[in-house]
């Protein structure tokens, strides 16, 4: 129940026009998988952030100590998927 409610959460903010959706969700009111991917809400979603900006570090850091970047193959390969949707 709380993936739908974050599904329902996300169609709310993202404010999608439902279309033929919306007799579907009125006939089924707990199937929001469908429609919630149909509109495409995850993908408007995956551009937003909460703050409506890009995230900063935090500046309280022990003795100014930076993380040290963990970066692995895999790392290297979402980053790429990323790019590539975005193109």
């Amino acid at each position: 129940m709380l993936n739908d409610m974050g599904m329902v959460k996300g169609i709310l903010q993202t404010r999608p026009s439902l279309g033929s959706w919306k007799s579907f969700l009125q006939e089924n009111p707990l199937d929001i998988r469908r429609p919630y991917i149909a509109l495409g809400v995850p993908k408007q979603l995956a551009g937003t952030t909460l703050l409506g900006r890009p995230s900063r570090p935090p500046h309280y850091r022990y003795q100014n100590a930076q993380p040290e970047p963990t970066n692995t193959e895999g790392h290297g390969q979402l980053l790429e998927a990323i790019q590539k949707s975005r193109s």
